[in-house]
């Protein structure tokens, strides 16, 4: 699951990315060296999954392209 987690990610082009499919983190570093982090967290793998394909909808929806 974590596996399709992180490919919905990459496919939806988003820098979040996940170890173990509940919490979503994106870290950055801005020019000064300062890193900094999101996360999103869920409750179990599917909510979090559940939650990608319903964003992935969302754009594709408003790009006008497929839906999955």
């Amino acid at each position: 699951m974590i596996e399709k987690i992180n490919n919905l990610l990459k496919e939806i082009k988003s820098n979040f990315r996940t170890d173990d499919g509940i919490n979503l983190v994106w870290i950055t570093c801005n020019d000064n060296g300062t890193f900094r982090g999101l996360r999103k967290s869920f409750n179990n793998q599917d909510e979090c999954y559940n939650y990608l394909i319903q964003l992935k909808n969302n754009i594709n929806d408003r790009m006008g392209g497929p839906t999955a």
